[in-house]
């Protein structure tokens, strides 16, 4: 190795050094415990990304892991939120609403949703003041026979509030991962979104977007409980970090303003359990959703 090529070597070394722990210095300086927002979330007043955001992202957190129930296997997604309000038209945040699974007739087939909760935390004489959301504000509504939607308002939120919310979504549709967005209509200060997905299963996994958005690839253990006994095998994880996302705008000339939003996107393409199947997707995507729900196996 030339005196050149060295050089260069070594500068690119520092450079992802360096990278490296920029990145490692912001996740510390990022609350990542929800429950206990920091005194300086509470007393936060703008954005500095955008002075003008009616709100910000703070946090979101968002898992998601597979385990077996009712035979069959399933995806489990865990969203965690947190969110600054900072202008009256901000408090709109506090209505929170989301598309699920949910087939008329036909539960086995249908997402079931667990674990919602809700809080806003205000400033009260210098201390900190959470209000948990009851149960009367959650809501549900049919969309058509294969779509539900539910909507729920986080309460006491007013100007300086920061609200938390988090939910599970259990889906039988294990072949089918939901397109993960880093961007909303407000700008996000971090997201983080972790993946295992055990090694019966390969999906292309595409992460796109204007802005910069860190990812990491490792093996890791899967452990399912099946019939009472555990079951174990080796899997794939997937962690993507963005920080300091601008906001993502509806634009006259943008046909889908999601389309330019950073994300990340899962397509199945080979499913493989020893002496219990084989298959590699090159199929249109309708006959495998047809094929799969209508596997006495994975039902």
């Amino acid at each position: 190795m030339n005196i050149k090529t060295r050089i260069i070597t070594t500068s690119c070394v520092i450079v992802l050094l360096l990278n490296n722990l920029s990145m490692l210095a912001q996740t510390q300086n990022t609350n990542l415990n929800f429950g206990n927002p920091t005194t300086e979330e509470m007393k936060m007043t703008s954005c500095s990304l955008e002075p003008n955001a009616p709100a910000v992202v703070l946090c979101r957190l968002d898992d998601v892991n597979y385990e077996i129930r009712d035979g069959g296997f399933c995806v489990v997604y865990e969203i965690k939120e947190r969110i600054k309000i900072l202008k009256p038209e901000g408090k709109d945040y506090a209505n929170v609403s989301f598309n699920y699974v949910d087939i008329d007739g036909n539960s086995m087939n249908s997402e079931k949703i667990s674990g919602l909760k809700a809080t806003a935390f205000n400033m009260v004489d210098g201390k900190i003041v959470k209000t948990k959301m009851d149960d009367k504000l959650v809501f549900r509504e049919r969309l058509d026979k294969e779509d539900m939607l539910m909507k729920f308002t986080v309460p006491q939120v007013k100007v300086g509030t920061v609200i938390e919310y988090q939910y599970k979504i259990s889906s039988p549709l294990f072949h089918i991962l939901k397109s993960w967005y880093a961007q909303t209509s407000i700008p996000t200060m971090y997201a983080n979104y972790n993946l295992v997905i055990p090694e019966y299963f390969r999906f292309s996994i595409e992460n796109t977007g204007m802005h910069k958005m860190d990812q990491e690839r490792g093996l890791t253990g899967c452990t399912f409980n099946y019939e009472g006994e555990t079951l174990n095998c080796n899997g794939q994880e997937y962690k993507f970090t963005a920080q300091d996302l601008p906001s993502i705008k509806d634009d006259d000339f943008v046909w889908d303003a999601e389309d330019y939003s950073n994300k990340v996107t899962a397509e199945l393409s080979c499913l493989n359990i020893p002496g219990v199947t084989y298959q590699n997707y090159s199929r249109e995507w309708k006959d495998i959703d047809n094929s799969l729900l209508d596997d006495d196996d994975f039902g």
